[in-house]
């Protein structure tokens, strides 16, 4: 998921929060589209992305992405 958010919606994405993973090439490329795209990347320990993802279901990377704007049903009609 956070691979695609970067791939097709970088601008939405305003940082990533990722677990030291230096001997994975997947990790090394999705690092590596992050900076390109401008994304602020923190390195963290996995008990913190565990307390941002509330989850332990994580794969060492977390994304904080920009919320859809909300429309009032006018707004939908325009």
């Amino acid at each position: 998921a956070v691979s695609s958010a970067l791939l097709h919606q970088a601008e939405n994405v305003l940082n990533l929060y990722c677990q030291d993973k230096d001997n994975d090439p997947r990790f090394k490329e999705l690092l590596a589209q992050a900076k390109e795209s401008g994304v602020i990347v923190q390195m963290t320990a996995k008990a913190r992305l565990d307390k941002l993802t509330q989850s332990t279901h994580h794969q060492g990377v977390a994304a904080l992405v920009r919320g859809k704007k909300e429309l009032n049903e006018k707004a939908l009609y325009e």
